[in-house]
This record gives C-alpha cells, sequence and structure tokens, in this order.
C-alpha cells in the first residue's frame, strides 16, 4: 500500500458502511450491524477481516481476525478501517 491514495467513504444506511475510493483495495467495503458490534471488510468478492466488538468493555475494543492470508496488504487494510470506524465511532458520542 506505499505510496497509493485512496479516500474512505462513509455511506448512509441503516448500518454502518464505509467504502474505499481509488487505489489497490477500490470497492473495498467495511460492514457493521446496527449496534456496531460485528464487522465485515470484503473485497471483490473475498472476506478480508472480520471483527467483534466486546460489549462490557470501558473502551472501545475490538478483535480483529485478518481472513485473507495470502496478502500482506490486508492486514493494513483492516487496520485503517477499523481506526476509521473508532473515530467515527467516538465522534458519534
Amino acid at each position: 500500500m506505499d505510496g497509493e491514495t485512496f479516500v474512505l467513504q462513509n455511506r448512509l444506511a441503516l448500518s454502518r458502511i464505509t467504502e474505499v475510493r481509488g487505489g489497490r483495495f477500490d470497492g473495498a467495503t467495511l460492514s457493521g450491524n446496527l449496534l456496531d458490534l460485528k464487522f465485515r471488510i470484503d473485497h471483490g468478492g473475498r472476506l478480508v477481516a472480520e471483527a467483534e466488538g466486546k460489549i462490557l468493555s470501558p473502551h472501545q475494543a475490538h478483535v480483529v481476525h485478518i481472513r485473507t492470508v495470502d496478502d500482506p496488504d490486508a492486514e493494513q487494510l483492516a487496520a485503517l478501517m477499523m481506526i476509521d470506524l473508532l473515530i467515527q465511532m467516538r465522534e458519534e458520542m
């Protein structure tokens, strides 16, 4: 992902959806449920990562599982999208 430019665009929906625009992961989406406890990142019809929030945590904590092991950039994509998610959640508080 070195030197790539992309945008994380949030879409209005009943559940949280963020889409990558541009770069190698163009079209990748992070989608979650209404309670912000379960998320998945998909790209090109493949599951890249899943995340699950902890209900009784004093902080916004999520356990992230990388499901695409053949792509070293998948971990960076998941990290960036989860950071964006946590920023969104904090701004909504």
